[in-house]
């Protein structure tokens, strides 16, 4: 029975963490090199309805392609050139996610992953360790 309890806390962490993450509208979130979600592809857009992203068809992955297409924007933009779309990138592009204020856009691009990300995080880990404590 107890290992029951804790696989389904388990299983809810990792849901509740999972939803919250896919509900991030885009600026809500830094996006950098290696991530796979539906903001790169939002992002991919964005940069593609401005010119930068030349790949034929966007993806939810954020690889070299993304990376070079960010820097390109940020370059011809005049803001910190770090391949990284975070508040100073999605205020140079018009993008503001619902928890951004207009003062976030003046700071870097290169900030930290965002509160989403981190509690993701966080609650993977700790549900990970209540889980391996069962075995």
């Amino acid at each position: 029975m107890k290992k029951f309890m804790i696989s389904t806390v388990f299983a809810t962490c990792l849901m509740v963490g999972t939803v919250s993450v896919a509900d991030a509208a885009l600026g809500d979130q830094t996006l950098r090199s290696g991530m796979n979600n539906s903001d790169v592809q939002e992002l991919q857009q964005a940069l593609k309805d401005e010119g930068y992203f030349n790949f034929h068809t966007t993806t939810n992955y954020f690889g070299p392609i993304t990376r070079q297409a960010v820097r390109d924007f940020q370059r011809s933009a005049g803001i910190t050139v770090d391949g990284i779309a975070g508040p100073q990138t999605f205020g140079a592009l018009g993008v503001n996610g619902s928890s951004s204020s207009s003062s976030s856009s003046n700071s870097s691009s290169s900030s930290s992953s965002s509160n989403v990300s981190s509690s993701d995080r966080l609650v993977r880990s700790k549900a990970t360790v209540h889980f391996a404590a069962v075995r």
